[in-house]
């Protein structure tokens, strides 16, 4: 039987994959929310915003509660300011979730506080996740038609894969950064496989850093690639932004935020939702964690990263002209990340998605790197936490540890499949280098036209 899809033209195909994921994100996500309304980040950034446009800087951050082993994100851990909770009761914002991000972080949420009410404000964030994510998709499908070299209708199924996922959803739905993260990812990773221009790369790798850490991991990538352009311009760039903040806020809330914000940045929640390694070890040993048990995880954190240092350091510029060394050497980076993070929410696994196409054309080897690659994208595309956390549904289940966090088994299968890509033999000897080379140049070359006969 023939495949009808095989009739549809790939562009057109792709085209009509893309249509449909705008108007399904567009049509879903606010029905889904009104729906079955969840409580939002959102506020906690409408108030940064708001204090920071009137320049009521002193009220920007919590006062964490002494006794708590979290971080002062949620009202529950921490208490704010008079003046915070004032313009919160104004605006009808629930007390739900505190600031927590460096003070330039506050002067991007301005524009916000020109909107009519909260609610209108919170709409227009809720738009500017639905197009991130289109945005996110449209990139991923480039990184990957940079992968198989040609347009295919992988590139459709590859983006109706990201928008139908859940955690996608939940990513949108909890009103958080991290869809616009990903959006960020996708365009300094598109940039570097397609050796864009500079300074765009560095906005999209600043940007990230303002909304939170995860674009700076790249960082060594970048020193590998010696994209010292994209270095300089991200330093020029980042110096601007803190000089700029520092003018029009001072020194307070610079200082605030490194004496009383960031120190508890590193306790990991043993909340569910948490797909972290450490975050699955509070839950299984509780906190803070057996002196023994922290000491061995902070030893797997450093030398791990060490590792991957050493791998970074001794391939050679060859092979880092190869978009799949390149996208695995990402992959690696962000993995140890969301593995060894003190939290990475059940939402979080959406920053590898502009790294999805890359799992798509692992897939294409036979035997355990297919199963590996199958395995992770499943794991990472229903997240346990949906179901035992208020979100897209709510069931009285409770996983036990570990099948509670999947996610995070998702993320370790990524990392390892993106070890291998790197440390393959074929990869490390230069004979067989050469000879990769030299069937690829084989398969470029027009064909004889006694070859053609």
């Amino acid at each position: 039987m023939d495949n009808p899809f095989k009739k549809i033209p790939v562009e057109r195909f792709n085209h009509f994959c893309s249509g449909f994921v705008l108007v399904w994100l567009l049509l879903s996500i606010p029905a889904g929310i009104l729906w079955r309304p969840t409580v939002p980040d959102f506020g906690q950034f409408y108030i940064g915003g708001l204090l920071a446009a009137r320049g009521e800087w002193k009220a920007l951050y919590p006062m964490p509660v002494y006794w708590s082993q979290d971080n002062p994100g949620l009202s529950i851990h921490s208490f704010a300011k008079p003046r915070w909770k004032l313009l919160a009761y104004e605006k009808g914002i629930p007390d739900y979730t505190h600031f927590m991000l460096p003070p330039p972080s506050a002067v991007l949420f301005t524009p916000f506080v020109y909107a009519r009410s909260y609610t209108q404000a919170f709409w227009a964030w809720t738009g500017i996740l639905i197009l991130a994510v289109w945005g996110l998709g449209a990139n991923s499908c480039k990184i990957l038609r940079k992968l198989k070299g040609m347009p295919t209708r992988y590139e459709g199924f590859l983006f109706l894969l990201i928008a139908f996922s859940p955690m996608t959803a939940r990513a949108i739905r909890i009103s958080n950064v991290s869809p616009l993260l990903a959006l960020l990812l996708s365009i300094v990773l598109l940039g570097l496989v397609q050796e864009g221009r500079s300074v765009r790369i560095s906005l999209a790798l600043i940007s990230g850093a303002l909304l939170k850490y995860a674009t700076l991991i790249l960082a060594p990538l970048l020193f590998a690639l010696r994209r010292w352009s994209i270095l300089f311009w991200t330093w020029i760039l980042g110096v601007c932004v803190l000089l700029f903040t520092y003018v029009i806020a001072g020194a307070e809330p610079f200082r605030e935020f490194v004496n009383v914000i960031m120190p508890t940045l590193s306790r990991p929640s043993a909340f569910r939702g948490n797909q972290s390694l450490p975050g699955m070890l509070a839950r299984i040993f509780g906190r803070p964690l057996p002196e023994q048990v922290a000491i061995i995880l902070n030893v797997a954190r450093l030398s791990s990263l060490a590792v991957i240092l050493a791998i970074f350091g001794t391939l050679s510029r060859d092979l880092w002209k190869r978009t799949e060394i390149v996208l695995s050497g990402a992959g690696l980076l962000l993995g140890w990340l969301l593995i060894f993070s003190p939290i990475a929410w059940e939402h979080w696994p959406i920053l590898l998605c502009p790294l999805w196409g890359w799992l798509l054309w692992e897939m294409r080897s036979p035997g355990l790197i297919r199963k590996f690659a199958i395995s992770s994208l499943i794991l990472m595309y229903f997240p346990a936490g949906i179901i035992q956390v208020p979100g897209i549904a709510s069931y009285k289940v409770l996983l036990p540890e570990p099948l509670n966090s999947s996610q995070l088994l998702g993320v370790l299968i990524f990392t390892v499949l993106s070890f291998w890509r790197l440390n393959a033999p074929r990869l490390r000897e230069p004979e067989s280098v050469k000879e990769i080379l030299k069937i690829g140049n084989l398969h470029s070359e027009p064909k004889s036209d006694q070859t053609r006969s």
